[in-house]
């Protein structure tokens, strides 16, 4: 359960709407682990999992951490904007509009998944905002790919665009594992971290 639930976790393995089974499927296997080696482990574990839930929620723990993952690029430009969707907010597209607005590349890409509203509502607020439908390109995934399938979707617009060098905007807590999987499907890659509230939600 435990290893499961690292792959659905961590490792982004699996459809999105099993992911959140991975902390159950982690917690069930530990407590597993601790009544097989002995029944007083098992408070052990219940009190280290108190006390892991109020440092996450009742200290500077959640920023610390994710600042660790945030990587950023001082002179952001390229050939391409890329706003990677899965915000349940609007800071990756006001982060998006803003590198737009200063000229930072001509074009503006937004992700997402097929039958899902996010990849539409960006466009919209682009629109809204005044960007010219001509300036945006939508990427089409899969259900469920994630960034491996934006990644895909991005290298058939490579070809026809000529997109190499990219400002990848995403939350900061996920910047350092997409800068690197980008660069890995041979991108150049300007990482700006949309400006979250702060990293709770996300860790």
């Amino acid at each position: 359960a435990i290893i499961v639930g690292i792959l659905l976790f961590v490792l982004n393995v699996g459809l999105p709407q099993y992911q959140g089974f991975s902390v159950a499927l982690g917690a069930i296997g530990t407590l597993g682990l601790a009544m097989f080696a002995g029944r007083e482990w098992v408070w052990r574990v219940v009190a280290a999992v108190v006390i892991a839930f109020a440092a996450i929620l009742f200290t500077p723990m959640t920023n610390t951490l994710a600042e660790t993952l945030e990587v950023k690029c001082s002179n952001a430009g390229g050939d391409a904007i890329v706003v990677l969707e899965g915000d349940p907010g609007y800071a990756r597209i006001m982060m998006g509009l803003e590198l737009f607005s200063q000229g930072k590349a001509p074009v503006l890409v937004f992700t997402g998944v097929d039958g899902h509203p996010e990849g539409w509502r960006n466009y919209d607020v682009a629109t809204l905002f005044g960007v010219r439908q001509d300036r945006i390109i939508r990427l089409h995934t899969a259900l469920g790919s994630g960034t491996r399938g934006e990644i895909e979707a991005l290298r058939e617009v490579q070809r026809v665009e000529g997109i190499r060098w990219i400002v990848l905007v995403t939350s900061r807590i996920h910047s350092l594992r997409a800068t690197l999987s980008f660069e890995k499907a041979g991108f150049d890659v300007c990482s700006v971290p949309a400006r979250d509230r702060n990293a709770l939600s996300d860790l």
